[in-house]
């Protein structure tokens, strides 16, 4: 098309997809939408719309359309009603610049000799039969069978030449002369591991390259990956995708206008390898959302004052970069945009991609590239609209903009075709010269073609204007044909692997099996587990290591400890030191960068973070419970908003009244359990440490208790968990409240009383003797925390002389414990193992049948 229009002197500005659309809506917009049947749909999504219609009127156009009146239907003459102005304001598609360059050749001839046709010249829209006629073309060769004669693909050749012209065929006997192969994979990585092999054994002929063509209508970028494996040249076989990480960061950036805040989008953005901000800060807010998923507030200030000062000289822009990308006004999706904002986000991306296009990598660069043309195209995009008036742009057509302006996505610059690679082909009717050997790599089935939009009697009425749109019938026979001069095109082998099962095959292998009796299917695996095969190696099987209750170190291994404790690090090394070696010694951590915190979690944090903020209300001991009531239910939004706005978030919102039903009432509890016991004073998330037998211990009580006697009451808040606390109490297990009290123990000289608190349900759960009088209590032994608190000391002591064996206890599930599990006397009693909670698990062996 660009070469007839060049020599033709027709050639003009390059028009997107998204410029297009938009120019179509502007068109019907200024048409009246009364009674026209698409008037409902353009109201409610303007852009679909009108990208639907532009493609009705493309189609048309390239089959035969004028832009003539329509009759029929409504449709039909709904749209041709539209196109007196369409045909003005809408930039030309292919059906139109076809017209145009067919009336040109009336008149001009290109300097071009000959044109040879691949597929008939029936087969090509009459908008292309058009312009061709006018042109010195070259019909066809007849397609001839390329195999020797006498050969089984010889005769099969033939055969499905013969079933395509719709004679009659004789099944054919299968004989092994080596050239039909069938095989079939378990899996579509084992047929490309076989693939690969086979192309690595073959001989190279001219070129450099074996005379071998490959039909990939799968994963073909799964084959490249198994040929570069196994050091082959790769075929450059992947296909466009919109999912590259350039094309990914301007949809991230948008999806981050609206209200309420995504903040699965604003995680991806974070954690996005091309992000518009600092490495230090994109990194220190993914771990602040982990916690508490929100955006203002105190402790997010608190993050970006942080962030400011441990910048230094770029500080002051790295703030900036947090209030444009993050911290912004955002907008209410049923209302829109102002289109202005939108704008203002494009085009400083456009900027972002722009500055990088000098990168001296080429693969970045070509990233660059891509993430700048499609940001210029909704710049665009957008432009165009604001040039139309509009003031406002709703969520779905700027969703359909940048998918738009994506297009077909961008290609990957290091998976291109490699020096010596095999001719490769996503079509089978792309094989149009004879190979040696023709793989079909995977033979699955290709989609049907889809119906047309159109009834019967509105397609009668096309066909009446002059539209010969092809029917299915007429696709099938063509797609046949193509299939048909692929394996033709096989001189000496045609190689056929098959899918997995569970795909459905290619309507070639159901020709093939027809026309040749008792045709074997060789089992890919076979091949790849029985070596010495050509090109293939044995490796040794390895299993996957095994669970052992205890590791055994090299001797003379010193296992570091850390300078500080807390009862998060104290709790696995009593009752699971592998567990403590790999997290504190070996300093392995899972990452919290890439999931939002779980409903437990997070509506424990918000639940914690209420209640301190009500007892650092000041004189707030002394409210009535209306007046606590009547303060939840003013600081409940903002909070959410601060440390929970996921439950903002679409389908959360039973979640949200569930918390704030639900909480508001255990708070009035709490405060009344604290009232009744006569509370002088409370110190919520109350700082604690202690230089102790253990080393120096640390953390922080949720609530310390002051009352008129000088006594002290420590309480643990959880948010679920009533009876398995209320078990921890019986067993005299509560480990947590020792350590705290221990802590306060060195402080003050005195153990203070120990509870917990379940935030879900209101339940106050204590030790007998407890100054909370509406708690319920549980019979402990005498001074029972202070004696918790000795054997988790006899205990320690215990795990330090193994460890200074370098010997590691692995408390998991399907382990058995040995004579060395054996706590001494006065030690803790161990626990059952609960792999739920161990994110080490999987590197503590694989038990059997895991």
């Amino acid at each position: 098309m660009n070469l007839l229009e060049t020599h033709l002197g027709l050639l003009g500005l390059n028009t997107t997809a998204a410029d297009r659309a938009i120019q179509m809506r502007k068109c019907l917009r200024a048409s009246s939408l009364a009674g026209r049947f698409y008037a409902a749909s353009f109201e409610a999504d303007e852009l679909g719309t009108a990208t639907a219609l532009l493609a009705w009127r493309d189609r048309w156009y390239e089959h035969g359309w004028r832009g003539q009146a329509l009759g029929g239907s409504q449709r039909l003459t709904n749209v041709a009603e539209v196109e007196p102005v369409a045909v003005q304001a809408v930039a030309p598609g292919v059906g139109q610049r076809l017209l145009a360059v067919a009336e040109a050749l009336g008149h001009r001839r290109p300097r071009i000799e000959r044109i040879d046709l691949v597929d008939p010249l029936e087969d090509f829209p009459p908008a292309w039969q058009r312009v061709l006629a006018r042109l010195p073309v070259v019909a066809p060769p007849a397609v001839v069978a390329h195999a020797s004669r006498g050969t089984l693909l010889h005769e099969l050749q033939q055969a499905l030449m013969a079933a395509a012209a719709g004679e009659r065929v004789e099944p054919l006997a299968w004989r092994d002369d080596g050239t039909l192969h069938v095989v079939r994979a378990q899996s579509l990585l084992a047929a490309a591991q076989w693939q690969a092999a086979r192309i690595a054994a073959l001989p190279l002929g001219e070129g450099a390259h074996p005379s071998l063509a490959v039909v990939a209508t799968g994963d073909a970028a799964l084959l490249d990956a198994a040929l570069a494996a196994s050091g082959q040249a790769r075929l450059g076989a992947g296909v466009p995708s919109a999912l590259r990480p350039a094309l990914q960061l301007l949809p991230l950036v948008l999806r981050l206008l609206w209200a309420p805040l995504d903040f699965g989008a604003l995680l991806q953005f974070l954690t996005h390898p091309l992000p518009p901000l600092h490495p230090l800060v994109r990194r220190r807010i993914a771990a602040h959302l982990a916690d508490t998923p929100g955006v203002g507030g105190e402790r997010w200030q608190q993050l970006v004052d942080g962030l400011v000062a441990d910048l230094g000289e770029q500080g002051a822009g790295a703030r900036d970069d947090v209030a444009f990308w993050i911290d912004h006004p955002r907008f209410d999706p049923q209302q829109g945009a102002p289109l202005a904002a939108v704008l203002e986000r494009v085009e400083r991306l456009a900027v972002f991609f722009a500055n990088r296009l000098h990168d001296d990598d080429a693969a970045r660069r070509a990233a660059w590239l891509a993430g700048h043309a499609q940001a210029g195209a909704v710049r665009e995009a957008l432009r165009a609209l604001a040039a139309q008036g509009q003031e406002r742009i709703a969520r779905e057509m700027l969703e359909r903009l940048v998918a738009q302006a994506g297009g077909r996505g961008s290609g990957n610059p290091l998976l291109e075709a490699q020096v010596g690679a095999a001719p490769v082909a996503a079509d089978p009717a792309a094989v149009i010269e004879p190979f040696d050997e023709v793989v079909w790599w995977p033979l699955a089935a290709p989609p049907l073609p889809a119906p047309y939009p159109w009834s019967p009697k509105e397609l009668a009425a096309l066909r009446a204007a002059g539209v010969e749109l092809p029917t299915p019938e007429a696709v099938l026979q063509r797609r046949q044909r193509g299939v048909v001069r692929a394996v033709a095109m096989a001189r000496e082998r045609l190689t056929l692997v098959l899918p997995p099962p569970e795909y459905e095959v290619h309507p070639l292998w159901a020709q093939v099996e027809q026309l040749v009796k008792g045709v074997p299917v060789h089992p890919v695996e076979s091949a790849l587990a029985a070596p010495p095969a050509p090109g293939l190696a044995a490796v040794p099987h390895r299993p996957l290591p095994a669970r052992r209750r205890w590791w055994q170190l090299a001797p003379g291994t010193v296992i570091p400890a850390p300078q500080g404790a807390s009862y998060t690090s104290l709790e696995p090394l009593l009752f699971n030191p592998s567990r403590w070696v790999l997290q504190y010694a070996a300093r392995l951590r899972p990452s919290k960068l890439l999931d939002l915190p779980d409903d437990f979690r997070l509506l424990g944090t918000l639940g914690h973070r209420t209640v301190e903020r009500l007892y650092r209300q000041p004189g707030s001991l002394d409210w009535s419970e209306a007046d606590v009531a009547a303060w939840f239910d003013r600081e409940v939004e903002r909070l959410v908003d601060e440390e929970g706005a996921v439950l903002r978030m679409p389908g959360r919102g039973a979640d949200f009244e569930g918390f704030r039903q639900g909480f508001r009432r255990s708070l009035v509890r709490l405060h009344r359990h604290l009232r009744t016991a006569g509370v002088a004073r409370i110190e919520p998330e109350k700082p604690l440490h202690a230089e102790t037998p253990v080393g120096r211990l640390e953390g922080s009580a949720d609530l310390l208790l002051h009352f008129g006697d000088a006594d002290e009451a420590l309480i643990d808040m959880k948010w679920s968990g009533h009876r398995k606390y209320l078990d921890m109490l019986k067993k005299g297990q509560h480990l947590q409240l020792a350590v705290y009290a221990r802590m306060r123990q060195a402080e003050t000289g005195r153990w203070p009383q120990v509870a917990y608190y379940v935030l879900r349900n209101g339940a106050l759960l204590a030790p007998t003797g407890t100054p909370l009088p509406e708690a319920r209590t549980v019979a402990l032994e005498p001074n029972g925390t202070a004696a918790l608190w000795q054997r988790a000391e006899a205990t320690w002591r215990w795990r330090q002389e193994q460890l200074g064996r370098a010997l590691i206890e692995v408390v998991v599930e399907g382990t058995e414990p040995t004579e060395h599990s054996q706590p001494p006397d006065g030690a803790l009693e161990l626990r059952e193992p609960d792999d739920r909670y161990n994110p080490y698990v999987h590197l503590a062996g694989w038990g059997e049948g895991q």
